[in-house]
Formats: C-alpha cells, structure tokens, sequence
C-alpha cells in the first residue's frame, strides 16, 4: 500500500520548447543544401534527451522508499525504509550546493 507519492515534471511549457526546437531542426534536414545531417541528427539527440529524464516520481510504502527518474522509469533506486537512519525536510539551493539538478550519488549532510 502506497503511503506517500509524488511526481514531478518539467513545465508543459519546457516540454513544448523542446517539441517545436526538434520539429524545427527535422525540417532542416529536408532542405538543401543544409547542414550535415550528422550534425542536425546529434542536434536532435541532445534535444530529446532532456524530454526523456523530464520526471521524477517518489513513491513510499510499508517497505520500501523507490525512486524512480526519467519517463521510461530509470534509474531506479529502492531503498529499505529500515536502512533509513533519519529524515528531515530541507532547503537548498541546488545550483549553488549541488552543481545543478539532476541524478545525484553521495550523502548530503548539510
């Protein structure tokens, strides 16, 4: 039984940048002459990477703390609730003590 959930995401309105900038960039490649299509592919991926780790979902049950990133659901990371020593809300600042937002490994004792 789920005790506690929730799901993050970027803006629709991010998503939707993305959208346009990839739809933009595959119209490119039809006209000539253009740029290498090498380049306008690796465009593509760079743009469409963001889109596919664009969710976050946190989930806690009777066992377990999941955490799960990206829209396929990966990384996964589960975690024993009696391997869980102590649990506080906190503020940051993710780019001033983190370097930015994202997957992160480590303890955070701040």
């Amino acid at each position: 039984m789920i005790k506690y959930e929730e799901k993050l995401s970027f803006h629709p309105m991010i998503n939707l940048v993305f959208i346009v900038l990839v739809g933009t960039l595959a119209w490119t490649v039809r006209q000539e002459p253009g740029p290498p299509l090498l380049l306008i592919m690796v465009g593509m991926v760079l743009m469409v990477i963001p889109l596919i780790f664009s969710r976050l979902v946190i989930r806690v049950d009777e066992r377990e703390l999941y955490v799960a990133f990206g829209l396929f659901g990966w990384p996964v990371q589960r975690i024993p609730l009696d391997a869980i020593v102590k649990i506080r809300a906190i503020e940051y600042k993710p780019l001033l003590q983190f370097g930015g937002w994202g997957i992160r490994r480590g303890r955070y004792e701040g």
